[in-house]
């Protein structure tokens, strides 16, 4: 398995009190299947104190090659995957856990999640730059003892322009 990550957002510029969109987009590039995949995002001060976590939360899919044909809509109650947000460190992580999360070769994760900027922002033309990244996978389930361990950690500025297991996106107050 081999990811690579794509990070977008439906707004490129956001007022106080406007939600815009994030998604996640974690293609699996290799030619096996990616088991336990952790997803971190970095989420800009500026928008730490809304819990991406609550409302409409946070939701993750398999798609295919195409990243249209649904796969499989995970259930974070069925245990699919875990998601955690911390407003002190401003990061969302979310790690699959189920085999209907294996990310199969050439299939997308996609991730979804609502944010705005944070009350106290009150600066114009403010660029807040959102980074995320596929930081651990593996190529076989847990039982599987000879399975690898892929880690990409720490995650950098996105780097933009490059296509890895991280990516970037700016949005302006």
């Amino acid at each position: 398995p081999d990811l690579v990550v794509t990070k977008t957002s439906s707004e490129t510029a956001l007022n106080l009190g406007d939600t815009a969109t994030f998604t996640i987009d974690a293609q699996n590039i290799g030619g096996g299947d990616a088991w336990n995949t952790t997803i971190l995002d970095e989420i800009p001060v500026g928008m730490c104190d809304y819990d991406p976590t609550a409302g409409s939360g946070v939701n993750a899919q398999i798609f295919e090659a195409d990243g249209v044909t649904l796969v499989s809509t995970l259930d974070q109650a069925a245990n699919d995957y875990s998601v955690t947000y911390s407003s002190a460190t401003c990061q969302l992580s979310l790690t699959m856990e189920s085999a209907a999360a294996v990310i199969g070769p050439s299939q997308h994760l996609i991730i979804t999640y609502q944010s705005q900027l944070d009350a106290d922002i009150t600066q114009d033309g403010l660029a807040l730059t959102n980074v995320a990244g596929a930081t651990q996978w593996f190529s076989g389930d847990s039982s599987f003892t000879g399975r690898r361990q892929y880690d990409r950690t720490p995650l950098t500025d996105g780097t933009p322009g490059i296509v890895d297991f991280q990516d970037s996106e700016t949005v302006t107050t």
